[in-house]
């Protein structure tokens, strides 16, 4: 397996785009989250040293993690942090009003109240991790029709749905995930009202 990626190619895009992105590695092991989390400046002006690093370890984590799933099974929706409620944010606003990594940093802002709110993940670890998709901008406001109740109905639509259940990846510690599924409609709900907030 092989993967190219051009880390020039990120100091083109404009800002917007590259923190938005950049939001989606959340989920990383814990060396990357740190980075991540204490390293923020040399992130938002792309030091290259720092792109070079980020770059080379999500491409080592993403063939890692397909290189052990070929088949596509679950361990490879441990990639998909924060995609359940950002795919049904997306589709709710038609696909005009986010961006895929805004949409996404809603869902991990919603995997992560989850996961705290079910008594998976410390109460320190979701203020890190909270703090952290924070550091990289705002997200626009989702004021103006979308509702928790709306995003929540969606998801059983979602082509990641197998037989009528939702699989959601959650952190349980900084830097590891794990997928579950049968969590109640108002834990989900909650969650996703307090990503919202």
């Amino acid at each position: 397996m092989a993967a190219l990626a051009c880390a020039t190619a990120q100091a083109v895009l404009p800002t917007s785009i590259g923190n938005n992105e950049l939001r989606q590695f959340f989920s990383a092991p814990v060396p990357l989250f740190l980075l991540l989390s204490e390293r923020t400046h040399d992130v938002l002006t792309q030091s290259s040293a720092t792109v070079d690093t980020i770059v080379s370890e999500c491409v080592r984590i993403k063939a890692q993690v397909v290189s052990a799933d070929e088949r596509e099974s679950d361990l490879r929706r441990i990639l998909n942090f924060g995609h359940t409620i950002g795919h049904a944010l997306e589709a709710e606003t038609r696909y005009s009003k986010f961006l895929h990594g805004e949409a996404v940093a809603v869902g991990m802002k919603a995997a992560t109240h989850l996961a705290a709110n079910t008594g998976l993940l410390s109460a320190s670890d979701r203020d890190a991790i909270l703090h952290t998709i924070g550091l990289y901008g705002p997200v626009p406001s989702v004021n103006g029709g979308v509702s928790a109740d709306s995003l929540v109905a969606r998801l059983v639509k979602d082509k990641k749905t197998i037989q009528g259940k939702v699989h959601f990846v959650l952190p349980d510690q900084i830097g590891h995930v794990r997928i579950l599924s049968g969590l109640s409609e108002a834990d989900v709900l909650a969650a996703t009202r307090a990503a919202l907030a």
